[in-house]
């Protein structure tokens, strides 16, 4: 299993859907607050990838990266170590 698709797995199995919303929601308010210049809407991108359970081949580099480590520190703030080996 890729790491991106253990992080939405691992996201699905801690989080329901408002938990899920109100982390995409606060990552988009995050990155409004500290780079008004970054136009993407995050918050849709992120409910997208819960959804449908994968990272849309054409997402560019930089934005699966910030959405992977949006990902790592909910996990990280529920004792989640999306890191570790099963």
């Amino acid at each position: 299993m890729e790491f991106t698709e253990k992080l939405v797995n691992l996201m699905n199995e801690n989080f329901n859907a408002q938990a899920q919303n109100l982390i995409a929601s606060d990552f988009q308010n995050y990155v409004e607050e500290t780079n008004p210049f970054d136009r993407t809407d995050y918050k849709i991108l992120i409910e997208e990838v819960l959804e449908f359970g994968a990272f849309p081949t054409s997402m560019d580099v930089m934005t699966r990266e910030a959405i992977q480590n949006c990902f790592i520190n909910a996990l990280q703030k529920k004792d989640v170590d999306s890191f570790e080996e099963k």
